[in-house]
């Protein structure tokens, strides 16, 4: 950890995976590792008197480098600015551009890359199933999405799906009641180590 001298009268630490720098208004937080650990982001705004929570998450490739998640509150110093920018696994130019005098509360999620066999959330606008790695889940039966998912050890949790209706299931369709050559809707990540398939006797309209 290096100290180094600002524009103001204040120094800041410069971490290998976040560079802070200010100017006479703002702090501007650049994320160069986007999988390095936020506690440390988090405890530079911290140690300014700021209430801001930073994240980065995986995401799909669209939503890279984007913010996925904006919360914030007036305040009369102004508000948060993001700069948006490229963002891969090992370097990302998205930044954070904070009012120095900001003392409101403020959540901001960037998406980053997914590593390789990473799961991740998705939204509207993704393929069914990308979130999981099976983009083209809508293709698979049960049997074959099956056998894809438990050579990575993944627990599965059944969702049914039947012309918009989850009846007779609201709650999760039992295993030992899926069919092998039921079709796949959707597949999404749930907790860790597992993922929740959406199926039903007819492929996906």
């Amino acid at each position: 950890m290096a100290v180094v001298a600002l524009p103001s009268d204040a120094a800041v630490s410069l971490f290998a995976e976040a560079s802070t720098t200010t100017s006479p208004d703002h702090l501007v937080v650049r994320i160069q590792d986007p999988v390095a650990d936020l506690a440390r982001y988090r405890a530079e705004f911290r140690r300014r008197e700021m209430n801001i929570d930073l994240q980065v998450v995986a995401a799909t490739a669209a939503r890279t480098g984007k913010v996925l998640f904006l919360e914030d509150r007036d305040n009369p110093a102004g508000r948060p600015e993001i700069v948006s920018g490229r963002c891969g696994i090992q370097n990302c130019g998205v930044a954070v551009k904070v009012p120095v005098n900001y003392r409101s509360y403020a959540s901001i999620v960037f998406g980053r890359p997914a590593k390789p066999g990473e799961m991740y959330d998705t939204g509207p606008g993704d393929s069914p199933g990308e979130g999981i790695g099976l983009p083209d889940i809508t293709a698979y039966r049960v049997l074959e999405a099956v056998a894809a998912l438990r050579k990575r050890n993944l627990e599965i949790e059944y969702r049914y799906s039947y012309r918009g209706s989850d009846q007779p299931y609201p709650k999760g369709v039992p295993a030992s009641q899926v069919r092998p050559d039921w079709y796949v809707h959707d597949g999404l990540h749930g907790d860790a180590g597992q993922v929740i398939l959406f199926v039903g006797p007819e492929a996906a309209g």
